[in-house]
């Protein structure tokens, strides 16, 4: 898959996301992560979306794998998730609490 193709599937996910259609936006990055496991902001994004869908177990793991790949960008995205939604950082220290 081409780079730019990359970015479209990754704007409609996002627009998915975005426009709170959460079951749709996570079957797309479910997709996403598949076709492109080395990408942390698909995982980043995934970990969202099942989180808005109260899927804790699969937000954390896909947040976890995200910060794996991207470990200097980790509190980057702790921070993201606290500052962008403002559940984001207690839905994650909830998902963390089941470890």
């Amino acid at each position: 898959m081409m780079p730019s193709t990359f970015h479209q599937k990754l704007d409609e996910a996002r627009q998915l996301l975005l426009g709170q259609q959460f079951a749709q936006a996570l079957a797309r990055y479910e997709k996403l992560a598949r076709t492109f496991p080395g990408q942390a902001v698909v995982w980043f994004e995934y970990g969202n979306a099942a989180s808005r869908l109260g899927q804790l177990d699969k937000a954390r793991r896909a947040w976890e794998k995200a910060m794996a790949l991207a470990p200097r960008n980790a509190e980057l995205i702790l921070h993201d998730l606290s500052g962008r939604d403002p559940a984001g950082l207690w839905q994650f220290g909830r998902a963390l609490a089941g470890l």
